[in-house]
């Protein structure tokens, strides 16, 4: 958790992302005092300075991506991203070249034992953006900002099982490729997911 503890430096965080962190914090079974103690030990602690840094390119087919890192030294950072994009067919783009294709949206999944009609009818009261019956979950699209109010009206009608709640970036199109083509485009992902500066990789592929 190291990283991500710098990441969000108590002075810059405002009310809603430390909610949305800590809602993101209890989905991986983090108990809350002991994050809380471990992060205001790190961020005391830390005497490096890591800036946060998204990278714009694609993979091989065309795939857009968006690569968030944190960095203490960007040179270093921007060359494996850019050595492991090369490596696997893909290239490194502008600021502007992808983001483009990106929304970002709360996102909640639900699991599917709950009664669809039903859930529809209570998940009308709220504020959503759509909801998509898919074959991992229930899945609800919210604003960023709607997220936490979104969870918790859910809780209060015994909505709990959630398998997914936190704000991502969404691609307004997928992608679809072949078997061997989308191999190849989720290999550079796991390459990319695998360099310790890298967080977080969007991307459009239709998996």
């Amino acid at each position: 958790l190291g990283n991500e503890i710098i990441l969000y430096p108590l002075n810059k965080l405002g009310r809603n992302e430390i909610n949305q962190f800590s809602v993101n914090v209890n989905n991986n079974n983090y108990p809350a005092a002991e994050f809380f103690d471990a992060w205001i030990s790190e961020y005391r602690n830390s005497k490096e300075d890591y800036e946060a840094i998204r990278y714009e390119g694609y993979a091989p087919s065309g795939i857009a991506l968006m690569i968030d890192c944190l960095t203490d030294n960007k040179n270093r950072t921007a060359s494996f991203v850019r050595s492991t994009l090369s490596k696997r067919g893909g290239n490194l783009g502008t600021d502007g070249s992808v983001s483009y294709l990106f929304e970002r949206k709360g996102i909640i999944v639900l699991d599917k034992e709950y009664n669809e009609d039903k859930l529809l009818e209570d998940i009308l009261e709220c504020d959503i953006l759509d909801f998509i019956n898919e074959e991992e979950g229930y899945t609800i699209y919210t604003e960023p900002s709607k997220l936490i109010e979104t969870k918790e009206y859910l809780e209060s009608k015994n909505y709990n099982k959630f398998i997914m709640s936190e704000v991502t970036f969404v691609p307004t199109n997928y992608i679809t490729l072949d078997d061997e083509q989308a191999t190849k485009v989720l290999n550079l992902i796991e390459a990319l997911e695998e360099l310790e500066d890298v967080q977080n990789v969007y991307h459009n592929l239709d998996i």
